[in-house]
């Protein structure tokens, strides 16, 4: 029988060349210059097919067997040789085709690992490689590809594309044989693109290494970098190394990027990118693992919010991240004030976060910073909400090669709150020559967007300066801009002279602290209010002062306008202490339940306090004083309900005189050598007017008499310093020193020209009004009374005029019968102990002393 040409080529093909695989190169001399057609090669490994070689054409020349048109077919080794196809009816699928195709080519090659598809190769039988310079063809069931020259080692297992590298990786779910097999579709076509420079496959090692100018494309996102190397799973039965003679790609292991590494991810709530110079993605593992140098740290980037540190590890099975090693966060919050997006920076040695929980670690030097304050601790607890629904189809596409999940896969969250533990310490920011605020506690909770923060463990406490805020728990609401202490309120603010610009011709006074204690104190700065509730005491060098509540209010201090405004001085008073940015002064303070008011020279109890302040006519020159901040003055006290003032007797010592220089205004001395008793309704101090009041059953009590009146009135008015005198220095201006009893019978010498209250100020006269009762003793013995409707004490002329009218006529009596009598008008000249009647009263007889009546 005659054989057809092509028949008979392939049969001596067949007959020659399958034996050379065994014999080796002394065979290959003696076939040297045969030319065949459609030439069918097997080549086989430890008697098993191995690979399957056709070329419409081949020519042996020497040691290489040239190829033309050379389809070479990777054999599996589980293969049916007997379905073995020529090669010859071969045609791959285009790169990138749909999946479809691709199902149908390897439906029909359910022998072959992998198909190399080229124009010409050259096949080195003896060293077992092939290599051809023009565009090469690769196809498997996971991976396809396309380059431009290739070299291939059969023998090592090893195939080098050299440049123009274009590759479509199919995960594991979209293998057509497990498709075929169990005949089940996947959910999702699932494979991503790249390109690189030149690549080279190693069964042997199973990695897959794409170098120069890599990018790997897929739906989602790309990666790019220098070297990108795909790691395949081993065999399955391999009983151990060397064994192994599949070159079939079964999945991807791992995924190795190196040098410049960049990832971005689109299709979810934001783009993300990624920067490292290492990653590793572990896809049995479900871990992604970025790392850097100490220059060039990992980072994530997520719009604007930012995640670095030496190293991230992001399990994504279990969607969970891990940063080690100068770990920074930035993320971008929504501010509840202004609405508009502020950023809060975290740092730390390590950071945790679980997505599923929507929880998070930091651990180790934790510092976290945004616009109102910075916080640092020892570990710190975040907690996220869900702000939108989550994606369920979007959570579910994850099998992606470039793994990198999102800040919050599936569904847009923000902070809930964080919580941190263990020296922690809060700085608030100040504007420039203000004092930072300081808050430190062992535990720390801040909400969000609530804007709470909760401080607790360690007594907590605030400063400013030389101030401070304390108790067992502290609660600051940044939106309301208030702050709560309790229990155990505990505050201390100061005033320094040395803070503000010295004024000429004046010393400046040392520091004045002042401590407030309360059960709780409720501070509304939003409201400009400050609550103090329960056994309320405060204590300074002037002053103590208990009551039951105690309500601070403050007021927006005016802005400066053009250059002549002064500037207030910057200092840490009570109206400033943890408050907001803007700067508050001094309204009112009123003082509520049981006040009991006591300073060196006096004592003072009422069921209601009232402090009214006002700017002062220059904020620069103006002295901090008790409940009192640079820039305000105290303008007017108010006293009501069962009003009693006493003081406190001393001698007349340097030291006493300096006491009572502190003394707080308003509050009037009678006798600086004597005890007083003062009790009325109500009482109030206008310093304005330099006027002090004293309503309703106004009684004095002391050792030298009494005064009772239903009104008493104290002028003091305005005066300069002498001309070479230093005016003796205070603490507030007000009639705060009444240092002599106007009412009292001393010598004459003894009555003072000027009775001083205070820098600039002294007593002009006083004025008692309605059912008045003086009753004073006299020097030579007994006492003197008086009474009348208004009694009248003029201090620089030294004497009191009684008036009344019919029937209440003024009167006096004492033991001298030249001073007794009534009248419209009654004068006592103190400084001479003489008594002048006006009007045309008749005295009456007075039988017990037998002194006539007098006609005046």
């Amino acid at each position: 029988m005659i054989l057809p040409g092509k028949m008979w080529a392939a049969l001596l093909a067949a007959v020659l060349l399958a034996p050379l695989a065994a014999e080796g190169a002394n065979a290959l001399s003696e076939l040297r210059g045969l030319r065949t057609r459609e030439s069918r090669i097997p080549v086989y490994s430890k008697d098993r097919l191995q690979l399957l070689l056709y070329g419409e054409e081949c020519f042996q020349k020497g040691r290489l067997l040239e190829m033309t048109s050379p389809v070479l077919d990777i054999i599996r080794p589980d293969a049916d040789i007997d379905t073995i196809d020529t090669g010859k009816n071969t045609r791959i699928y285009p790169l990138g085709a749909p999946f479809a195709d691709v199902l149908k080519f390897w439906s029909g090659h359910l022998f072959s690992d992998g198909v190399v598809v080229t124009g010409k190769a050259d096949i080195d039988q003896e060293h077992k490689i092939a290599a051809g310079g023009g565009p090469v063809f690769f196809r498997s069931p996971l991976l396809d590809l396309n380059g431009v020259g290739f070299d291939a080692d059969y023998g090592k297992k090893t195939i080098f594309v050299r440049k123009d590298v274009q590759i479509v990786l199919r995960t594991a779910a979209s293998d057509p044989f497990k498709i075929v097999k169990n005949g089940k579709m996947p959910e999702k076509y699932e494979f991503l693109r790249g390109t690189s420079d030149n690549m080279q496959i190693d069964m042997t090692r199973r990695v897959i290494t794409l170098t120069g100018r890599v990018r790997v494309l897929e739906d989602r996102g790309t990666i790019d970098c220098e070297r990108m190397l795909i790691i395949l799973p081993p065999e399955k039965g391999r009983k151990k190394k060397g064994q192994d003679d599949d070159f079939g790609i079964k999945g991807v292991s791992q995924v190795i990027c190196e040098g410049r590494v960049r990832i971005e991810r689109t299709g979810g709530t934001e783009p993300q990118r990624a920067f490292c110079e290492r990653m590793v993605y572990d896809l049995d593992k479900g871990l992604l693992r970025m790392t850097g140098t100490v220059a060039v740290l990992p980072v994530m980037v997520q719009g604007k919010n930012l995640l670095q540190g030496r190293r991230i590890d992001i399990y994504r099975n279990d969607e969970r991240m891990q940063i080690l090693q100068d770990c920074k966060l930035v993320y971008f919050q929504k501010d509840s004030e202004s609405g508009k997006m502020q950023p809060v920076q975290a740092t730390s040695d390590r950071m945790d976060f679980d997505n599923r929980k929507n929880f998070g670690v930091l651990t180790g030097n934790v510092r976290v910073i945004e616009p109102r304050f910075a916080l640092q601790c020892r570990r710190m607890d975040i907690r996220l909400a869900e702000t939108a629904a989550p994606d369920k189809k979007q959570k579910a596409a994850v099998s992606d090669i470039t793994g990198i999940p999102e800040f919050a896969p599936g569904g847009k969250k923000e902070l809930k709150n964080m919580h941190c533990y263990g020296d922690v310490r809060l700085i608030r920011p100040a504007a420039a020559g203000e004092v930072p605020e300081t808050a430190t506690a062992h535990e720390a909770e801040m909400t969000y967007p609530e804007q709470v923060i909760t401080m607790s463990g360690n007594r907590p406490v605030i400063a400013k300066g030389k101030d401070s805020i304390s108790g067992d728990k502290l609660v600051i609401d940044l939106q309301s801009q208030s702050l709560v202490a309790e229990p155990r309120s505990h505050i201390v603010f100061s005033s320094d002279a040395g803070k503000s610009a010295p004024v000429a011709g004046k010393k400046t006074a040392g520091v004045q602290k002042t401590e407030v204690f309360a059960d709780r104190a409720d501070l509304k700065y939003g409201q400009n209010l400050l609550i103090f509730i329960g056994n309320v005491k405060v204590v300074d060098p002037r002053m103590t002062l208990d009551c039951r509540r105690m309500d601070i209010y403050l007021k927006d201090a005016a802005p400066s306008v053009g250059k002549a405004k002064k500037k207030i001085p910057a200092d840490a008073s009570l109206a400033s202490i943890a408050g907001p940015d803007g700067r508050k002064v001094l309204d009112k303070i009123v003082c509520i339940g049981d006040v009991k008011a006591r300073e060196p020279r006096m004592k003072m109890d009422c069921d209601k306090l009232t402090l009214v302040f006002r700017p002062a006519a220059d904020p620069a020159k103006s002295a901090p004083g008790m409940f009192q901040s640079h820039g305000t003055e105290l303008t007017y006290i108010y006293s009501d309900g069962n009003v009693v003032l006493e003081n406190i007797p001393e001698k007349k010592t340097a030291s006493a005189e300096k006491t009572s220089k502190n003394a707080v205004a308003g509050m009037p001395s009678f006798s600086s050598n004597g005890a007083m008793h003062m009790t009325a309704d109500r009482g109030v101090v206008d310093l304005v007017r330099n006027i002090t009041e004293f309503h309703g059953n106004v009684k004095v009590r002391e050792e030298q008499g009494q005064l009772d009146c239903q009104d008493l009135y104290l002028y003091a008015k305005n005066v300069e310093p002498a001309k070479g005198k230093k005016t003796p220095e205070h603490s507030q201006a007000g009639l705060d020193d009444l240092d002599d009893d106007p009412f009292a019978k001393v010598d004459a010498k003894q009555v003072p020209q000027v009775i001083t209250l205070g820098e600039g100020k002294e007593l002009d006269r006083v004025v008692a009004l309605k059912d008045v009762l003086l009753v004073r003793k006299l020097a030579a013995g007994g006492e003197q009374r008086a009474s009348g409707q208004k009694a009248e004490y003029f201090v620089s002329r030294r004497l009191v005029e009684l008036t009344g009218d019919a029937p209440n006529y003024a009167q006096v009596s004492d033991v001298n019968p030249q001073n007794n009598g009534r009248s419209r008008k009654i004068t006592v000249f103190l400084d001479r102990e003489a008594v002048a009647f006006d009007g045309r009263v008749q005295m009456e007889f007075d039988a017990k002393k037998g002194t006539p009546g007098v006609d005046l």
